[in-house]
């Protein structure tokens, strides 16, 4: 992509920007999550891994100390959700692509199990991770 820019500043950071995506991947400590944060930041990308238990990222954010920030996220708690997304601005400028990858698993036959336990697994992979 070529981009004429009058102010370096401005033209290294579109450079950066579009060469090297900021992905935002919740759930990131185990599964899916993971491993799509390592295939991400091994492509040269960088990363903002969020978990509610931060230490399974942390060898994977220890190896890409320039490109990935691990940070701690309960999806359904609005104000860390805007922590998170302040805080990954402030490292990267933006964020690019967001995976909302977190939720609970269930492990009954729906048929089978409470309400309750149904009713919050639903409820947190479909309306939790709302960025406003």
């Amino acid at each position: 992509m070529q981009i004429s820019v009058k102010n370096r500043d401005v033209s290294n950071k579109l450079e950066k920007t579009t060469s090297t995506p900021v992905w935002l991947i919740t759930g990131s400590s185990s599964g899916l999550g993971h491993a799509l944060a390592s295939a991400v930041l091994h492509r040269g990308h960088r990363v903002i891994l969020t978990a509610r238990n931060t230490a399974p990222m942390q060898v994977l954010a220890d190896a890409f100390p320039e490109t990935a920030l691990v940070c701690a996220l309960d999806i359904t708690k609005p104000q860390q959700i805007c922590s998170v997304v302040s805080h990954a601005e402030s490292r990267f400028g933006s964020i690019d692509v967001l995976v909302n990858n977190a939720g609970v698993g269930y492990l009954a036959a729906v048929e089978e199990g409470e309400e309750e336990a149904i009713m919050l697994a639903v409820s947190r992979q479909t309306f939790s991770a709302r960025l406003r």
